[in-house]
């Protein structure tokens, strides 16, 4: 029950992600989507286009999650 009171007093609430790394999240999504998109031309034009594509992304996630992560 103190700790209750305590952080009803004193506490605070911080969020998650602040705006710029919303916007990180949100590209990681649309890569997310565009490797799925890679995934269904392997399967129609076979896979050095999609190799080609993939090497691309990863490079780009690669360098997103390596800046979120920066100060954690």
């Amino acid at each position: 029950m103190q700790f209750i009171r305590q952080m009803a007093l004193f506490g605070g609430v911080t969020t998650r992600l602040n705006d710029e790394e919303r916007a990180y999240i949100k590209q990681l999504i649309g890569m997310a989507n565009n490797i799925n998109q890679v995934s269904k031309q392997a399967h129609k034009e076979g896979m050095l286009n999609a190799m080609l594509l993939f090497e691309s992304y990863r490079g780009q996630i690669d360098n997103l999650l390596n800046w979120l992560k920066r100060d954690k």
